[in-house]
């Protein structure tokens, strides 16, 4: 199946499951007058639990993976947390006064965190509009602001008038409508702005749940302001809905988001190793909280029910306590699944680093060596040259004229000549000496190079015309155009044309050094620049390598293209001594 595939197979379940249990919620609702009291408040008190406390588990595998999430700051993530934890906690408490103590108090604990939802959701809407800040007019936050100011007020006239001899319960009753007002006008901006932009459907479908939660706070309070709210009214199943619909946001986000850390399947035996054995330590944890967990709570039961406790009490703490386990469980599972996935991320950079440090090493070995090929072999390689060049002074005497003999002559010449050619690239690549500034012509300092090549009669070196001055070395760059030039025309294996083009961009000047030869394969691409890597049978693997130096030297980049192979070198116009 592709991944086009996979992603329309998940928007028909999530759409076609999201509606089923909408219009299974809603019907409950409307048929609750047909329903046994009892066997409703069980029913309910499921709902209430398992529906914001899944909400609660994805959210926190939201803040966890936040980072890979595009629609969602992370701060704003952990706010937006706070608001669904502080709403499944009020949920809870208030299902434990209702169904364990069997108690309608008021104000309560419960209503604290009811208060404080809002607040965090507000300051999660605040942190995501931050960034959109400049694009939000005037116009808009005022509007969002009067809307609200509309909706404040006269809940707070009905309330404030509603019979309350209590300061505290007049205060905490005035809270509500204050707090779904300030959410209100965030909620309100975000719609604006996200409809005109038309993306960002996980925003969308939150601020859709915020709305609905709002409309139901504001019903519940004029009803109950009025005594006209009854048991099990169908206003109830807004909140549930609000909580459904902030589930399925966050899932959808999450399964389109996008991994920053993939497997590499060339790890090592030993990583592999480590990354099971810490694989099965996670599942062994989370195993021992699950237990201890179902210990503990079992044991509670047991002591309720020796007090002759009530068949509600123990249906509620039997919720609970699967509740907890699925939390507890998933948590961990979340857990050790990010840190399975971060390990695999570090030794995948260990083993990078392993290898630069390999590399670093045997490039270290090179640099002691060739001190020693440089102090050992160049007295030697100058007498050898001396005593060859003697002898083709001797063989051009009419005495000494064996054909076979001048050839072995030229062939030792020749073999010192790339003996010394390596020594000094070698040389080269390890020495990082100084650069000399000066202001040059950047035309005449590639001619210059062109001069110093000797170039086939079937290949033409074709040079554009435009010039610029600017600052460089000029003995080391030339010795990059000399190398970029002799590559072009070694790779040319017959008649052909290299041309250099001279352009500039900004504070830079660029140079295109293109030839009409063989293709570079697309797996040496990336590799041409590495230190001791040729697809030459004489070459040391090092020439490349020395030019990149020197142009990262003076401030520059160089990469490499196909079709046609061109070197595009980049340098600055102007460099501080």
């Amino acid at each position: 199946m592709s991944q086009k595939q996979k992603s329309r197979y998940f928007d028909k379940v999530w759409t076609s499951s999201l509606i089923g249990i909408v219009l299974v919620l809603v019907y409950f609702y409307i048929d609750s007058s047909m329903m046994d009291s009892l066997l409703f408040d069980q029913i309910s008190l499921f709902l209430y639990t398992v529906i914001p406390g899944s909400l609660v588990i994805m959210v926190v595998w939201t803040v966890i993976k936040s980072e890979q999430i595009k629609e969602i700051p992370k701060k704003s993530a952990i706010f937006l947390a706070l608001s669904f934890i502080s709403w499944f906690t009020a949920e809870q408490t208030w299902n434990f006064y209702e169904q364990v103590l069997d108690i309608d108090p008021f104000p309560s604990i419960a209503d604290v965190f009811y208060i404080c939802a809002p607040i965090f959701m507000f300051v999660s809407l605040i942190i995501f509009l931050k960034s959109f800040k400049k694009q939000i007019s005037k116009k808009i936050i005022f509007l969002a602001i009067s809307f609200a100011a509309v909706l404040l007020i006269p809940t707070i006239i009905i309330t404030y008038e509603s019979d309350n001899d209590q300061l505290l319960e007049s205060i905490i009753i005035i809270f509500y409508p204050v707090s779904d007002s300030l959410v209100l006008v965030p909620v309100i901006i975000t719609i604006l702005f996200v409809i005109k932009k038309k993306t960002n459907p996980f925003w969308m479908m939150i601020l859709i749940g915020v709305l609905m939660f709002i409309a139901a706070d504001t019903a519940f309070l004029f009803l109950v302001s009025t005594d006209e709210y009854p048991p099990h009214h169908p206003i109830e199943v807004l909140w549930l809905l609000s909580y459904l619909i902030w589930f399925y946001s966050l899932w959808r986000s999450m399964h389109y988001s996008k991994r920053l850390f993939g497997t590499n399947d060339e790890i090592s035996d030993y990583h592999k190793h480590e990354t099971e054995k810490l694989t099965k330590y996670g599942i062994t944890i989370f195993l021992i909280v699950i237990n201890v967990t179902v210990i503990i709570v079992l044991l509670s039961m047991q002591h309720l029910q020796s007090s002759e406790t009530t068949p509600g009490l123990l249906n509620y703490f039997s919720i609970i306590l699967v509740m907890l386990l699925i939390i507890f469980s998933t948590v961990i599972v979340l857990l050790n699944t990010i840190l399975h996935k971060n390990l695999e991320h570090k030794t995948t950079e260990l083993k990078h680093l392993s290898e630069e440090s390999i590399k670093s090493e045997r490039l270290s070995a090179i640099g002691e060596l060739s001190a020693r090929l440089a102090h050992d072999l160049r007295n030697p390689l100058s007498v050898i040259k001396m005593s060859v060049d003697l002898l083709k002074n001797t063989t051009s005497d009419s005495r000494i004229s064996d054909p076979q003999i001048t050839s072995r002559i030229d062939l030792i010449d020749k073999s010192v000549d790339r003996i010394a050619h390596q020594v000094d690239d070698v040389l080269d690549y390890v020495r990082h000496s100084p650069l000399k500034i000066s202001h040059v012509s950047l035309r005449q300092l590639v001619l210059s190079s062109v001069e110093k090549i000797k170039i086939p009669k079937d290949i033409q070196i074709k040079i554009f015309e435009k010039n610029i001055e600017f600052d460089c070395d000029p003995i080391k760059l030339e010795a990059v155009f000399i190398n970029l030039i002799m590559n072009a025309i070694q790779a040319i294996p017959d008649t052909g044309n290299v041309e250099i083009k001279i352009n500039e961009k900004n504070d830079y000047v660029l140079l295109e050094f293109i030839d009409s030869g063989d293709d570079l394969s697309d797996e040496n691409v990336d590799k041409i620049f590495e230190p001791l890597f040729t697809t030459k049978q004489k070459g040391t693997g090092l020439g490349l390598a020395i030019c990149k130096n020197i142009i990262e030297q003076h401030g520059g980049t160089i990469r490499v293209k196909t079709h046609p192979t061109t070197f595009i070198v980049t340098l600055p116009n102007k460099i501080k001594n």
